[in-house]
């Protein structure tokens, strides 16, 4: 993503209460994503892109250390990540207050708006039953609207992103297949499992509904090959 204007960091940053309570490689980050940032002040938001273009002699960061400086900074309300289609992205909330950009250079963001996308941010109240029906994605014998709603929900612990999921046809799909596939479960289950197979060398990286569809058989397999992981304050889980 080449970027037309020089990006500046503004005097305010280093005196803002929000950056400073970040830890010192998170904020190194969030230095990375205003330089990586488009004119509009959108970027590519998947970890192991932020670690390769901001962390590539970092040998001892994992993609997975990248997800949860973003997350430290997304709770600080410094940047908002949302998902279109299964793609996660990032945008700078305030960056028409601090970036001057000069309209003989501007270029438009060829990345989508989480306001203009059509895969829009909706809220849990907004996801009707009528909703999921027009998507085709449930039937009076398929997977009903409270099961995907909770499978949703049952990342929010993981990636700050899952609200944005309730509107992304694509991550909802996976819950239909994940629960009709593994039932509720055993689903939730396995999320349960992430923070710790995040974190363990080896296992995929898992993070939305889409990510665990792709890597359920991966991940069953190293959960079968791993036994004796235990995760937080639960009893040997893998089974």
């Amino acid at each position: 993503m080449a970027n037309s204007q020089r990006r500046m960091l503004h005097l305010k940053l280093w005196t803002s209460e929000q950056f400073g309570k970040l830890s010192d490689k998170a904020k190194l980050l969030y230095v990375g994503l205003i330089t990586l940032a488009d004119d509009d002040g959108r970027l590519k938001g998947n970890p192991a892109y932020l670690r390769g273009q901001i962390f590539p002699y970092d040998e001892k960061l994992s993609v997975t250390d990248v997800l949860q400086l973003r997350n430290e900074i997304v709770l600080n309300g410094l940047i908002t990540v949302y998902s279109i289609d299964g793609f996660e992205y990032i945008e700078h909330p305030k960056w028409k207050d601090y970036q001057v950009i000069r309209k003989d250079l501007y270029k438009e963001s060829q990345l989508p708006s989480r306001n203009k996308s059509v895969t829009k941010s909706l809220r849990k109240s907004t996801l009707s039953k009528d909703k999921i029906s027009k998507d085709k994605i449930s039937s009076e014998e398929g997977t009903s609207h409270t099961l995907i709603v909770a499978l949703i929900e049952s990342f929010k612990d993981i990636n700050p992103s899952y609200k944005d999921w309730y509107g992304n046809k694509t991550q909802r799909l996976a819950c239909k297949w994940l629960i009709d596939t593994y039932g509720l479960e055993d689903s939730q289950k396995k999320v349960s499992y992430l923070p710790k197979l995040n974190s363990t060398p080896y296992a995929p990286t898992t993070t939305s509904p889409n990510e665990l569809k792709v890597n359920m058989a991966r991940i069953k397999a190293f959960i079968d090959k791993e036994k004796n992981i235990t995760v937080k304050n639960l009893k040997p889980i893998f089974i």
